[in-house]
């Protein structure tokens, strides 16, 4: 392993000696949209969700590509509606504010899982025990959203033990124990008016642990009246057990009309027949309700109880001593293959904050700083429940920092649902690690031990991995370097150092770009030239490009836009103007324009595909390059800006862009030979998620497809219209090479000078008979509406 006496300068900062000084970076006032990239919801239930986005307020919300039946409100980003259909459903979200703009795409899928990533959200139990009431749930609920946790992804406001009063109602359900709850359904619409969810509690059995009433009774009415004996729970004796009357749909139903959004379903032992005939009912309520079972769920039957299940605690109760958080953090590997999407283990709440149970005087956590630094880790790192149990109208900076490090909360809300396992024990020193959905991994260095700071090693051989990767300190948000076979760390007793571990790209296009030919390219004085393609025809090189009258504007091209022919016999140019080659035709479908030719050769044939209106390409044929150029009657593919790449069979692949509703999207056309018939390939969007693109270029090397294209949102580089490199092995899935922008705005000559152009596009890769790239073109618009195409000599690259 190789870094610097810097870095280990840097480390031994980073693990050691943790104050209560908050190690979360500071939120800009930027917008950040944060919490789950993906949600589940169920054919035709209601929705309810709320964008967590973190920056300053005022902020504005919308989305793009949204399915018939959804909503978005953009003063509050609550998502609502319902999706009759299965299926997944990507959709644009924005945040907006004075200090900027941030999309990100999310996922809702419908079908029969929910919780897809584990609940977020808070426990009245650890706090009030079984003394809680209305006023102190509402009271939670406004810290939840004042203190800006609901900005970071915190939902759930969930009553333990302790409000149920007596059966009754026109459902003869369980209604609220009236001392304490005046009236739930208005306690619901509050918590809903603040954009969280609303939970609640049960038990199958006669009598609840806090000796309420339970889900089912020893007689047909349901009456209840507390058991005055002392009789040992857990043993299947009553009233600790379930009863003859059960009244289970009753009380589904009145949830229902509570708009309750969760359930947490508590006895023991907890057997297969009273959990699915809960499950069954929470699924035909029409409503999304999270079922979570508790407590210390049998392992033996998790397999079965799992299927029924949203969540379930594989222990008991915790307490806020570093012994009772000790048992659960290495110790929970046999639980992790039952855990998946909309299925979670669950050690128990967070006992971080102020606590007290059923105590008079409450108090802080009795853990260290490190130990809670280790607690929310090893919670993250599992991908179980986060489910507070403190007084949030007494945050202090510390507690606020360790609930809202967005980096930290994404590795438990990854959309993998990996649960972290050991994969390295040293007595009480511990690593911890899971994989993450894109291709990066997360561990945790828990120093576990009561001896003081000890070193701690993860070793790339027990991840399974190899090569180098860039560190992060995910507490920190910051990169510690790029580490080869192993990282060390020092790691301060009962403390934590949790990193990411993101894979180096392989070098880029740009590594291999030199500064721009000053004197070479392509330049017509009077015209605009756009979408260069350039082939190599014995010892000359013909550049295909469309061209306009400049006195037009950018925006000519719309009526005005042809394909003309210029050569050279130097790759870099200058080219030289030869001949108009398509114009539009009336009466066609390329009666709009003739733009973005690109030109390739099969076999024998010339083949130039171009495009006319939005989402209309073809093709023209010849014999030889100088024509003469017999074009198709009819459109070949319904899409925009083709990368037409001929394979060595003859076959053919094209990738482009198509204009769905106001999302440009990725896809791609297959055909035997260039004459067609052109199939397309069934993925909605080649590139990830919503990834948007406009201008690809594309060839073949290294066994894949390589794709350079403009970042028209910036998805991929964080730069609108910036160069963005992806491959694909399959030509279906394609992934993002690396971050790194191909090219922006900016270009060097070879002479030390450089310019900033107003736009940058339509770029285009030449590549020899080796598959090299040798030559990267782009098209240069200035401020003052002149235009040429640009080209950049490259160093033989091969990705």
């Amino acid at each position: 392993m190789k870094f610097s006496f810097f870095f280990l300068v840097v480390l031994f900062a980073l693990g050691v000696n943790a104050q209560t000084v908050s190690l979360t970076p500071a939120h800009g006032p930027e917008p950040k949209i944060n919490g789950p990239k993906v949600f589940g919801v169920r054919p035709g239930h209601p929705i309810v969700f709320t964008i967590p986005a973190s920056g300053k307020r005022p902020m504005t919300f919308s989305a793009s590509n949204v399915p018939d039946g959804v909503k978005v409100d953009a003063n509050t980003g609550k998502i609502t509606g319902s999706i009759s259909k299965t299926g997944a459903y990507v959709i644009s979200l924005q945040a907006k504010n004075e200090a900027g703009t941030v999309r990100r795409d999310f996922k809702i899928v419908v079908g029969e899982d929910i919780a897809l990533t584990p609940p977020m959200g808070w426990n009245h139990y650890n706090i009030y025990g079984t003394r809680i009431t209305q006023e102190d749930v509402l009271a939670q609920a406004k810290a939840m959203a004042s203190s800006g946790l609901i900005n970071h992804g915190w939902s759930y406001m969930n009553i333990d033990d302790g409000w149920q009063g007596e059966r009754g109602g026109p459902l003869h359900a369980i209604q609220p124990d009236t001392s304490r709850f005046s009236d739930m359904k208005q306690l619901s619409d509050e918590i809903h008016a603040l954009g969280l969810k609303f939970g609640i509690y049960s038990t199958p059995w006669v009598e609840s642990y806090g000796h309420r009433i339970g889900g089912t009774a020893m007689n047909a009415e349901g009456k209840f009246e507390k058991t005055k004996e002392q009789v040992p729970r857990n043993k299947k004796q009553l009233p600790y057990a379930i009863g003859t009357y059960s009244f289970v749909d009753a009380d589904v139903k009145q949830w229902a009309l509570w708009d309750v959004d969760y359930m947490k379903y508590d006895w023991n032992p907890a057997e297969l027949p009273e959990t699915k005939m809960m499950y069954d009912a929470l699924r035909n309520s029409g409503r999304d309700i999270v079922y979570s079972l508790s407590n210390s769920i049998p392992f033996a039957t998790i397999a079965d109880l799992s299927a029924v299940s949203n969540a379930w605690r594989t222990g008991g109760d915790i307490k806020d001593n570093w012994k009772s958080l000790k048992s659960r953090i290495p110790t929970q590997d046999k639980w992790a293959p039952f855990a998946r999407p909309g299925h979670w283990n669950d050690p128990d709440m967070m006992i971080v904050g102020v606590v007290g149970w059923n105590a008079k005087d409450k108090w802080p956590s009795k853990l260290t700083p490190d130990e809670q630094y280790a607690h929310m880790s090893a919670w993250c790192l599992m991908s179980v429940p986060l489910l507070l149990g403190n007084d949030m109208t007494k945050l202090d900076d510390f507690t606020l920092g360790l609930l809202t490090n967005d980096e930290v909360i994404a590795i438990n809300q990854d959309a993998l649902g990996k649960q972290a396992t050991v994969i390295s024990k040293q007595g009480d020193l511990v690593v911890m690690a899971k994989d993450i959905e894109d291709g990066c991994k997360a561990a945790g260095l828990f120093n576990l031990a009561d001896s003081g700071t000890q070193q701690l090693t993860l070793k790339w051989a027990d991840l399974g991995i190899k090569g180098k990767y860039v560190v992060r300190d995910l507490w920190r948000q910051k990169d510690l370097g790029v580490f080869e076979g192993e990282f060390k760390t020092p790691v301060a007793e009962h403390g934590v150092v949790m990193v990411r571990l993101e894979p180096v790209p392989p070098p880029t296009l740009r590594s291999a770009m030199k500064p721009a030919v000053k004197n070479g390219g392509f330049k017509m004085p009077g015209y605009i030239l756009w979408c260069p393609s350039v082939i190599k025809v014995g010892n000359t090189y013909h550049m295909f490009a469309s061209r306009w009258p400049e006195q037009y504007g950018l925006g000519g091209w719309t009526k005005y836009s042809e394909v003309v022919r210029a050569t050279s016999n130097n790759l870099y140019g200058p080219y030289t103007f030869q001949e108009v080659v398509l114009q539009k035709r009336e009466g066609y479908w390329d009666n709009d324009r003739a733009h973005n030719p690109k030109i390739v050769k099969a076999g024998n044939t010339f083949v130039l595909y171009y495009i006319s209106s939005a989402n209309e390409t073809g093709y023209a044929t010849a014999d030889k390059i100088t024509g003469p150029w017999k074009r198709m009657d009819s459109l070949a593919m319904p899409f925009s800006n083709p990368a037409p790449l001929i394979r060595k069979d003859g076959s053919v692949y094209v990738f482009g862009r198509k204009a769905v509703k106001d999302i440009r999207i990725a896809q791609g056309y297959t055909a035997p030979s260039f004459k067609g018939p052109y199939t397309r390939l069934e993925a909605e969007n080649l590139l990830p998620g919503l990834n948007q693109l406009e201008d690809p270029t594309i060839w073949w090397a290294s066994g894949q497809y390589n794709v350079i294209l403009s970042d028209f949102r910036g998805d991929a580089t964080g730069v609108n219209k910036d160069g963005a490199q992806y491959y694909s092995k399959d030509g279906i899935h394609f992934a993002l090479l690396s971050k790194e922008s191909i090219y922006s705005k900016k270009v060097t000559y070879d002479d030390g000078s450089s310019f900033t152009f107003r736009r940058r596009e339509r770029p285009f890769v030449f590549t020899n008979e080796k598959g090299e790239v040798t030559a990267f073109f782009t098209s240069c618009l200035t401020d003052k509406e002149q235009s040429w195409i640009e080209v950049q000599p490259v160093d033989k690259y091969i990705p």
